[in-house]
């Protein structure tokens, strides 16, 4: 068993079962996915005292990049892997709906017949731009995103347009699209969410922000020590920190209003950005009385998290694993235990049109990830037949010069017939090396339009797929099949990228 599984099943081991209020607003909340069998179930063993396997992000329109997928595939996977050692286990999804970046969120890019495509929501005016997108609703141009996809072409496209079109409606709120269609292409597995941007939830995590805030100081003072020890062993800091900012933002218009970072300053708070300042006594009585009108930060959310939930593992992309370092000091300070951080799998789904493709190019996936395209198009040279009959003329020339001296000691005017011969030939191979030339070139222009929509596919922009691709792009094949092939599988090497062939 490695380090970072035995420190799962510790931390497994000494959680405390979920508290009733929790587990009645996990309850509500995933209510509105409808009747689910496997969530009940889900539901149900939280309440004997199961532990949670979480992931989570930001949203994303139509799920965002596959990546989400493959998150929440090896969520279901390390749960199932904890009740097969006797931790009952359910997997859940955080859906982290305080976060207000609406640029990262409204766009979708996905594989189209003319090569990888994007459509885009409007833009948030300036006025709410810092909003959460807990509150944020589809608007009419959601209708012209649906049918750009442009999916019904298929049997599994038609579906999928069926799907994202009852929840992506407008005047539906982002995260009730997102949930529902994560939760329908993962209803089988018992996947619970949580939205933190709740009323039930706000209260509950009330005591977290009230202790976060006491323990500014201290936090950040470890948090900036920590971060200068990290830089000297020449390691990056993923997250920034900010010596003037505790880590919840403030909401003073409202929940659905801007949020604002908050400075300390004496005795009370400014709001960084605005005009506002805050007694702390004033700060503390909004806490208790309208626990909306705080949220968290990125440092605090996986406190809350874990404040909230039994939680045994965190499974993140490399990002969030990389940013794990910096938080043992804000759990010290609020007298949490921290859940261990587990790599998610990356998968790159191909196509049988895709691997034979790949096996007419004498390619490999592998080609793909180590090579640029300017790379991969040399590779594929002028081709067999121009280089044979550049060596047949050059054999040609050779052999008549060859030829020639022993041809004119016979008869000096053999040599002229020689050069009249050596002139035909040219002439006659050069006419053919011209039509060879004009038939392999256009082979090559399709060839390397086949190599160009590969890596469209495959590698675009000589990205992973998962980072770029959205769900759209997975509309010819059959998404369930795709998701149990991965739930299915054995994990590969952490950090390597599978290969899942369907």
């Amino acid at each position: 068993m490695s380090e970072t599984r035995e420190r799962i099943v510790e931390v497994a081991r000494a959680r405390a079962t979920i508290a009733p209020a929790v587990l009645s607003a996990l309850e509500a909340q995933n209510a509105r996915w409808g009747a689910s069998a496997a969530r009940r179930a889900s539901l149900d063993a939280l309440a004997r005292g199961a532990v949670v396997v979480v992931t989570g992000q930001q949203l994303g329109l139509c799920l965002g990049p596959l990546y989400t997928l493959w998150k929440t595939v090896s969520t279901i996977r390390l749960a199932r892997q904890l009740s097969a050692q006797g931790i009952e286990a359910v997997p859940l999804f955080w859906m982290q709906t305080e976060d207000h970046d609406w640029d990262e969120i409204r766009t979708v890019r996905w594989l189209g017949a003319e090569g990888l495509r994007e459509a885009s929501l409007a833009e948030r005016g300036a006025s709410r731009a810092r909003t959460s997108i807990a509150h944020e609703r589809l608007g009419a141009e959601i209708d012209a995103v649906l049918e750009a996809l442009d999916l019904r072409h298929t049997e599994h496209g038609a579906w999928l347009h069926a799907l994202l079109a009852e929840h992506h409606r407008p005047g539906a709120s982002l995260p009730d699209a997102f949930g529902a269609v994560l939760t329908t292409l993962f209803e089988l597995y018992g996947l619970l969410t949580l939205q933190p941007r709740d009323a039930a939830f706000a209260a509950l995590a009330a005591p977290i922000h009230r202790r976060a805030l006491e323990a500014h100081e201290t936090i950040t003072a470890r948090l900036i020590a920590d971060a200068a020890r990290l830089e000297a062993a020449g390691k990056r800091v993923p997250i920034p920190v900010r010596s003037d900012c505790a880590l919840s933002f403030f909401h003073p218009e409202g929940p659905e209003g801007p949020r604002y970072r908050l400075a300390p300053r004496g005795d009370g708070f400014a709001l960084s950005g605005a005009t506002h300042t805050l007694s702390r006594d004033a700060l503390f009585a909004q806490v208790e009385g309208s626990p909306l009108a705080l949220s968290t930060s990125a440092l605090l959310r996986p406190a809350l998290q874990d404040h909230l939930l039994p939680t045994a593992a965190y499974v993140g992309g490399p990002s969030e694993v990389a940013y794990a370092a910096q938080l043992p000091p804000i759990y010290e300070a609020l007298g949490l235990t921290m859940a261990p951080y587990v790599r998610r799998a990356s998968y790159v789904v191909t196509s049988a049109e895709d691997r034979e493709a790949l096996a007419a190019l004498d390619l490999s996936l592998d080609d793909l990830r180590r090579d640029d395209e300017s790379t991969l198009v040399q590779r594929l040279g002028r081709g067999p037949l121009s280089e044979e009959l550049e060596r047949l003329r050059a054999t040609v020339r050779d052999g008549l010069a060859s030829a020639r001296a022993g041809l004119e000691a016979i008869d000096p005017g053999l040599g002229k017939s020689t050069t009249k011969a050596e002139e035909s030939i040219e002439h006659t191979l050069a006419k053919l090396q011209s039509r060879a030339e004009r038939a392999n070139a256009a082979r090559q222009n399709t060839r390397i339009t086949t190599l160009r929509r590969v890596i469209a596919a495959l590698r675009p922009g000589g990205a992973p797929q998962e980072r770029v691709h959205a769900l759209p792009s997975l509309a010819h094949l059959d998404v369930r099949r795709v998701i149990a092939a991965a739930i299915e599988r054995e994990p590969g090497t952490e950090g390597a990228e599978e290969e899942i062939a369907l």
